[in-house]
């Protein structure tokens, strides 16, 4: 959660979520960590200005079905 002001201040362009850590993104390790429960769906809720995570979420193959809810709310 958050707006990731810190890494914007220190010169990362991209959303919080898809900060790559030892070149896999966050979101993605997440996904994968969930995924291994072997959960019926994973519900994701993403800012509406959020449209690379968006696309990153909608291309990303996994065993569990993502419910993802589009929603602005306040900072």
């Amino acid at each position: 959660a958050g707006e990731g002001q810190r890494l914007k201040s220190e010169g990362i362009d991209i959303p919080k979520p898809l900060v790559r850590i030892n070149n896999i993104p966050m979101l993605e390790r997440l996904l994968d960590i969930i995924s291994r429960q072997n959960p019926d769906s994973i519900s994701i809720i993403i800012n509406e200005e959020a449209k690379e995570v968006y696309d990153f979420l909608s291309n990303h193959n996994l065993r569990s079905k993502i419910n993802l809810k589009v929603k602005s709310t306040e900072s």
